[in-house]
């Protein structure tokens, strides 16, 4: 092959030369008119080789025209002896090529009578081998069939893997998606939670706050019902036993009037004035009864007013009691969330 390949070569020079030495100048030859010549070869090799040829072929041009006259006529006639030489190289180098040709002829014709004999036995070959032509062609089903079940199995077996490949890569991104939603779903809760504990523990403390306040106006106003209670009922024993000592003065005014009226009538006329000042103590004994009866009925609506009052505040404190514990009860169940949300998470 490297032979051939300088062989080209130098046959491109040869040949571009020639055309050089009938009148061509160097841009005239070609790659074209040095394949049609030489009819070996590829385009490229002549082409680079025709590129170098060039190349040397103006430097020569450029230093021939730097010689004197006969130092030119020399190199002339020395270029022209030298193609003359690769001509004859060339024509030499072609009878070599065609008597390898006959030579491969010959061996050829040679192959051929080979060939011959070969197809001969071929024919005695072919008579046993028909012989076994049912064995070959049960065999070659019976592989046909195999090949088939074993294309199918893989065929079957790849479909299976890609299935088997396509649901795990499915389940781990549904895994991915659950578990990225479960954590942020933990996150929002949690968050939730702490901003819910948050309000539940600023209202619980209100709830307190409150609480304390109503217990404390509450026992502040039982207290105070009860002061008022404690003056009413003093009042009421003092208006009782004012009411007592003025009925005691009232039955002593008139047990003393009709003693004076059973003493004597003839007294009567001087005692008018006393009659009438007597007259006038029963009726402010009247008056002071009557107001400690109002006195009394008085601190009993009061005492009922208190009662009343009490009774409220008391259903108050209860309400506020179910609301603590309402309260209490909501954080227990939100501190179980939260541990059982962290063993989920877990």
């Amino acid at each position: 092959m490297a032979g051939r390949f300088s062989d080209t070569r130098e046959r491109v020079r040869a040949v571009a030369d020639r055309f050089v030495a009938e009148g061509s100048s160097p841009h005239e030859v070609t790659v074209d008119r040095l394949y049609a010549e030489l009819k070996q070869g590829s385009r490229t090799t002549i082409n680079d080789e025709l590129r170098i040829w060039r190349r040397e072929r103006a430097r020569m041009d450029a230093q021939r025209a730097a010689l004197p006259h006969p130092v030119l006529n020399a190199a002339h006639a020395l270029w022209d002896a030298a193609s003359q030489a690769a001509e004859a190289a060339l024509l030499e180098r072609r009878q070599e090529i065609e008597n390898q040709r006959e030579a491969l002829q010959e061996r050829l014709r040679a192959l051929e009578g080979d060939l011959a004999r070969a197809r001969d036995s071929h024919a005695v070959l072919h008579a046993q081998i028909t012989s076994q032509d049912d064995t070959i062609t049960a065999l070659r089903q019976e592989l046909v069939e195999a090949r088939t079940a074993a294309d199918t199995a893989h065929a079957q077996v790849e479909m299976l893997s890609g299935q088997l490949e396509a649901q795990h890569a499915d389940a781990e991104r549904r895994l991915s998606r659950q578990q990225t939603d479960y954590e942020s779903r933990i996150a929002a809760l949690t968050e939730a939670a702490t901003r819910r504990d948050a309000t539940y523990r600023a209202e619980i403390e209100k709830a307190h706050a409150r609480l304390e306040g109503v217990q404390n106006h509450m026992l502040q106003q039982v207290a105070e019902a009860r002061e008022v209670a404690k003056r009413a009922e003093a009042a009421l024993a003092k208006a009782r036993e004012r009411g007592d000592e003025l009925a005691a003065e009232l039955q002593a005014a008139r047990e003393d009037l009709a003693a004076t009226k059973a003493a004597g009538r003839e007294r009567e006329a001087g005692s008018q004035q006393e009659i009438a000042r007597l007259l006038e103590t029963t009726k402010s004994l009247q008056g002071q009864a009557d107001e400690a009866r109002q006195g009394e009925a008085i601190a009993k609506e009061r005492l009922a007013a208190a009662a009343e009052k009490i009774a409220a505040q008391a259903e108050q404190l209860k309400a506020a009691e179910r609301e603590k514990a309402s309260l209490l009860d909501l954080l227990a169940k939100r501190s179980k969330m939260e541990k059982t949300g962290g063993l989920a998470s877990r």
